[in-house]
């Protein structure tokens, strides 16, 4: 939705109408002029790109599972970037512009509906500057492409501002339109399409539970308000929550005591729930080797193969391979 409204609905369209038609020719295209989508790959988010820095050069086995943990979240981002790039170009062109200008607003419309890792384009937080230090880092991990949504939001209230104050109501239809865009349907639809939707068994309805969707994009852009906020809205509407985490780290030793607890459950001679998931997750903490969805799917085909879960349909396999859960059996 981002590019939606960076880019607008009939160039975009026109970018992944070219994009699909021929994605081959499409990508060489972009990429041959683009001086930002080569290197966009290994830099999607700061974390990627220190990622990427740190094992450059070496093609042992840990240093290329690492350098390549994030090869699917690149080749989706791909499918996004390359479209949006040849939108803006080609609007760009159209609008009269040289190519040397068209590709620079084509670089600029990717790295401002989808973010950057890039050094240049973090902000002052993500690098530890400013008031938070480097406490803002731990609380920016994986928050490139919200810096770039907060930016738009940004923008567009500056824009609001400038059309009131010019007294331009003619503005009003475009400005509500790309507000909707950002606030409402890029929260809504995402969540829908990683199989969110309302809670039956809480009896929510569509419109309750899309008003939640927006609050939760509304504030995903703010660090510590981004985690802080789902957690006690749920809590307050008695949906599930699994709480609040200040920053991702504090995983580490949620595992580490989960793989605790399941040690004395072993001892004793008692079930365990997770244990598989909670050693490979504490063991990728630790060392780094193991991805934390690599710990959700392998745990999910243990418990397939203990009889604990029973997929019935491919729906349930996805969200089983997807999350490691899929409805128990009554023992």
């Amino acid at each position: 939705m981002q590019s939606v409204e960076r880019v607008g609905p009939k160039w975009l369209a026109v970018g992944l109408n070219l994009s699909f038609r021929n994605p081959k020719a499409a990508n060489a295209f972009a990429m041959e002029r683009s001086h930002e989508l080569p290197s966009r790959f290994e830099q999607l988010d700061r974390d990627v790109s220190e990622n990427a820095r740190k094992y450059a050069g070496r093609n042992d086995p840990a240093a290329l599972m690492h350098r390549y943990a994030f090869a699917g979240i690149s080749a989706f981002d791909k499918l996004v970037a390359v479209p949006t790039w040849l939108g803006a170009y080609n609007k760009a062109v159209a609008a009269g512009m040289e190519e040397a200008d068209a590709i620079h607003e084509a670089d600029a419309a990717v790295r401002e509906s989808q973010g950057s890792g890039a050094a240049k384009d973090l902000a002052a937080i993500q690098r530890g500057r400013g008031p938070s230090g480097e406490l803002g880092k731990a609380l920016t991990m994986f928050y490139s492409f919200q810096s770039a949504n907060y930016n738009r939001m940004v923008d567009l209230a500056w824009e609001t501002g400038d059309a009131w104050r010019a007294r331009k109501p003619q503005m009003v239809p475009e400005l509500a339109a790309r507000a909707l865009l950002i606030t409402v349907v890029g929260p809504v639809l995402s969540a829908i399409l990683t199989g969110g939707g309302p809670d039956d068994d809480n009896e929510e309805g569509w419109t309750e539970w899309a008003l939640k969707q927006t609050l939760y994009g509304l504030a995903a852009p703010l660090p510590f308000l981004r985690d802080a906020v789902p957690a006690v809205t749920r809590k307050a509407a008695g949906d599930p929550s699994f709480g609040y985490k200040f920053t991702p780290l504090s995983s580490a030793g949620d595992a580490l005591v989960r793989v605790a607890g399941d040690v004395r459950n072993l001892a004793k001679g008692n079930d365990t729930k997770h244990a598989t998931r909670d050693v490979l997750e504490a063991t990728g903490y630790l060392t780094g080797a193991v991805p934390g969805q690599a710990a959700t799917t392998v745990q999910f085909f243990v418990d397939v193969v203990s009889g604990s879960a029973e997929p019935q349909s491919a729906k349930d396999w996805w969200s089983g391979v997807r999350t490691g859960k899929v409805e128990e059996v009554e023992r």
